[in-house]
């Protein structure tokens, strides 16, 4: 012991002797696609461990390892930087190597006793080579075969692996290694999140279970007896009802069951009213009603994962317009790429070129000469030649693209035609940066999406990088493998955009409680007049109502606002030029200074405006102390998604780029909320949708929406038919159909069940599976996973994921393990994967 004590310590010393000028990366690949890059660095670097199948960890000079980043991140590769003092298992240990070897030599080894499977080599260890100085100067500097010292293992015939240790570190990694056979049980005796005696007794009752002996009597406290079992297996039903957090009284039910139907007779008789009692109950009776359904009326759009399609054949000739200047060639080249290695023949035209003389539809033959394959798709990447977010050109790529789909809506062109931007929405991850000149662009198409040429195609979104993966999804988006219309495409799959249940109106300290001047841009009506009547009643100091017309309707409402004892200042400029609104902004008197801006226009037809008015408002309120800077717009700007018909485009367009700008402002430490409204009067909105009450809503509108437009619409779930729900709501609980996830099946009878379902429904029945599994393991209600959170921020470490992996394998029949976690990092984006694998 006093040896080993000797080295462990001169080890330590000398290491953290060394410069701290070293980095270490954990990468997602084989070590055989990760040596080719080392040619010409191993002086400066070199791979540290390589820790399974697919995860390997390189170690060495700091530039280097951020030079080999910078190659993986452009191959597609998953990479994280490691958090450590010093780059060990590198080039960076030589300097320590030959004192560390002198202190090796000065102690006593002596064999071991039991058989030792070494690290360094990957394989059964020579006790006389563990007893030589050399093994142990090369334990410092060689790699760490952790993944081959497990399958060494398993080739001698081992099936179980217990890991020793304060926490489960190498649980996760040995699964992932051993994923092929499930006849493994790899366990962990503790958990750095778990009571000891728990984890102790867990990890012996996994032994036990999976047919190892164990020593019950060494294990459980004197006195404990054995129990048989029964002689038929566990049916794994739970019969149990699930109570509500909060169980409402018979009383309370009758009530609301009264107010909202036809029992008022019995309401009032239960109250003892008759006569005007009973007319004012029926007055108030819809109030309630309304109140209790305007609590469960907020939702938020998401960008979800969708199962990726098998590889679909593309055929014909794909139009592609390309910008005059600015596309970059390594994208233009994936793009190009993606078509003609999947059976198309792409042909670049120029804008020009496209709406030349004959159309879209002749330039086969004109371009490629008579006989041409016929065309079949058009892909517009107009919008990748702009600079950059909000530039000076976002007009132009609206105006072109707008002749384009003019262009070929007037050739009678049937093909789909796709519009592509490059990052404009926030598809994989919360934070994701965002242009919202490019969003606007999705505005545009959202609102062309119901006729015309963008009918049977729709709106696209590139990464920045196409790799390998990322071309074969875009081909599949193109030959309409994913039957959507708004598809994400990421180096982590498929998304599209859906409403999602939002509790942001939940928390009394995050609401808008209006002070100062509040400045409502956009008119002296409609949803305008109800945000100015609001914010003068709760405490606003002043209003400025801008882009008002000064007729009747204004004089109406500013002297109800003045009523209230509220200044207002009425003016007619709406943003377009920036001098009006500087001039306007810089008369607001210091005792009432602007801490709220309310963008609510009624965008008119010209998009360009639309966007200007908004820039000009966020421009020059970007110095002020704002504690609100809100972008409403209504339920049709949506899209076609939703089923009714669209906006206008500039309405659109100002949805798509006020969204886009709320976000910058979000990521930037700027106040922002963008808000969606459903109707607020009866209208030949679709049938699902009852009118807003304006006053039941505005109280709860939340100061800030970091994560996304915020949808209010008070939706009639009865009113609306699953199967035809259309795609933007359909993941909403609410509407989901009773898929049985609760029964029992193994793993041939779900495979049965899921053959037997269309996508849609294969995939709702997976994400039922995932999401129980997941409330097993961390001991919790299935209601309380949210389906698009992270696992990791669900509560999930290493060894909570295997566990995970394992149930839902056993479940399933499918394959899983970990990393496909890590890839697929939410329970939707899980099930979506799995989605997919079961269909192959």
């Amino acid at each position: 012991m006093a040896d080993a004590c000797v080295l462990v310590a001169a080890r330590g010393r000398l290491m953290q002797a060394l410069p701290e000028n070293g980095a270490m990366l954990a990468v997602q690949a084989p070590e055989e696609a990760i040596l080719p890059l080392l040619d010409g660095r191993a002086d400066r670097i070199g791979i540290a461990a390589v820790n399974g199948p697919r995860s390997v960890v390189v170690s060495g000079e700091r530039t280097a390892v951020e030079e080999l980043a910078g190659v993986l991140a452009g191959q597609g590769r998953k990479v994280r930087r490691l958090n450590v003092s010093h780059a060990f298992h590198s080039p960076l240990m030589e300097p320590m190597l030959a004192e560390f070897r002198a202190v090796a030599e000065g102690v006593t080894f002596r064999p071991p006793r039991i058989p030792v499977v070494s690290n360094v080599t990957g394989r059964v260890a020579d006790p006389a080579e563990l007893c030589t100085a050399e093994y142990w100067v090369r334990h410092v500097r060689e790699p760490v075969r952790f993944a081959d010292g497990v399958t060494a293992l398993y080739e001698q015939g081992v099936r179980t692996y217990l890991e020793l240790g304060p926490d489960a570190v190498l649980t996760p990694l040995t699964g992932e290694i051993l994923a092929r056979d499930s006849g493994t049980t790899v366990v962990a005796a503790l958990h750095r999140d778990r009571p000891e005696t728990h984890a102790v007794t867990t990890a012996a009752a996994r032994l036990h279970a999976g047919g190892r002996p164990v020593d019950w009597r060494a294990v459980l406290p004197s006195g404990a007896r054995r129990t048989d079992l029964p002689g038929y297996p566990f049916q794994r039903r739970r019969y149990w009802l699930d109570a509500p957090a909060v169980a409402a009284s018979t009383e309370d039910t009758l009530f609301w069951r009264a107010v909202e139907g036809d029992g008022l007779d019995f309401l009032a008789s239960e109250l003892g009213l008759a006569g005007d009692g009973r007319a004012a109950l029926a007055r108030i009776a819809p109030a309630l009603a309304a109140w209790r359904r305007h609590r469960d009326c907020w939702y938020r759009v998401a960008w979800q994962p969708v199962p990726e399609p098998p590889a679909s054949a593309l055929s014909g000739t794909w139009l592609v317009v390309t910008p005059a200047t600015g596309l970059d060639e390594k994208l233009l080249d994936g793009v190009l790429d993606a078509l003609s290695g999947h059976g198309a023949t792409p042909l670049c035209l120029t804008p020009d070129e496209a709406l030349a003389p004959g159309g879209a539809a002749a330039a086969p033959d004109r371009e490629l000469g008579t006989g041409a394959p016929e065309v079949t798709g058009v892909l517009s990447l107009l919008a990748l030649g702009e600079p950059g977010p909000a530039g000076p050109d976002d007009s132009a790529t609206l105006e072109t693209t707008t002749r384009l789909l003019t262009a070929l809506c007037e050739a009678d062109l049937t093909a789909p035609v796709w519009l592509a931007t490059l990052e404009a929405v926030p598809a994989d991850r919360s934070g994701e940066r965002v242009d919202p000149g490019q969003a606007a662009l999705w505005g545009l198409g959202r609102a062309a999406g119901g006729s015309g040429p963008l009918v049977s195609g729709g709106l696209l979104d590139l990464p920045a990088v196409l790799d390998s993966r990322a071309r074969g999804r875009l081909a599949a988006v193109l030959a309409g493998g994913t039957g959507e219309r708004e598809v994400a495409v990421r180096a982590s799959g498929l998304f599209a955009r859906r409403l999602v249940e939002s509790s942001a109106q939940s928390a009394p300290a995050h609401r808008w409680q209006p002070r100062g001047t509040v400045l409502v841009h956009g008119g002296a009506g409609g949803l305008c007049a109800e945000v100015a009547r609001w914010a003068a009643r709760e405490g606003a100091a002043g209003v400025i109502l801008t882009g008002a017309g000064g007729g009747a309707e204004d004089a109406d409402l500013v002297a109800e606002l003045e009523s209230l004892g509220c200044p207002v200042t009425v003016s007619a400029a709406d943003g377009r030029e920036p001098a009006p609104m500087a001039a306007l902004l810089a008369a607001v008197p210091a005792e009432r200074p602007l801490m709220a801006v309310v963008h609510a226009v009624p965008a008119p037809d010209d998009p360009s405006a639309a966007m200007r008015a908004l820039r000009t408002l966020h421009e020059l309120t970007t110095g002020a102390d704002l504690e609100v800077f809100a972008v409403f717009t209504t339920f049709d700007t949506l899209g076609p998604a939703v089923g009714e018909p669209t906006a206008g485009p500039g309405a659109a367009v100002a949805a798509a780029f006020g969204d886009a700008l709320v976000r910058a402002r979000c990521r930037d430490g700027l106040p922002g909320t963008c808000v969606t409204w459903g109707p607020w009067a009866p209208g030949p909105a679709e049938p699902w949708l009852r009118p807003l009450v304006p006053g039941m809503v505005l109280g709860r509108l939340p100061a800030h929406t970091p994560q996304g437009t915020l949808v209010v619409a008070d939706i009639d779930f009865d009113a609306v038919t699953p199967h035809e729900v259309p795609r933007l709501v359909a993941a909403l609980p609410r509407l989901r159909r009773d898929t049985g996830a609760d029964r029992a099946d193994g793993p041939a009878d779900l495979s049965a069940r899921l053959a037997g379902l269309p996508t849609a429904a294969r995939e709702e029945l997976l994400l039922d599976v995932v999401r129980s599994h997941a409330a097993a393991v961390l001991a919790t209600s299935a209601t309380d996973v949210d389906v698009t959170q992270n696992f990791l921020e669900l509560g999930f470490a290493s060894l909570t994921i295997l566990e995970l992996c394992n149930a839902v394998r056993d479940t399933t029949g499918l394959e899983l393990v970990p990393q496909d976690v890590f890839e697929h990092p939410t329970p939707a984006a899980l099930a979506a994967c799995l989605t997919a694998r079961s269909a192959e």
